[in-house]
């Protein structure tokens, strides 16, 4: 099952993508920043953890 990434996310949550488990280190405008780069708002993600 997959979802969109929306804005109600906090930093320190997780999002599952394909690559496995980022942790959230920077919330924008457009979307937010995670180690290994930035995910636009809308994007494919598989899940979710809240910290």
């Amino acid at each position: 099952m997959t979802y969109k990434l929306g804005t109600n996310v906090k930093v320190g949550n997780k999002i599952l993508l394909k690559t496995g488990w980022e942790k959230i280190t920077k919330i924008g405008e457009n979307g937010v920043d995670v180690p290994s780069g930035f995910i636009e708002y809308g994007w494919e993600i598989y899940g979710w953890k809240i910290k």
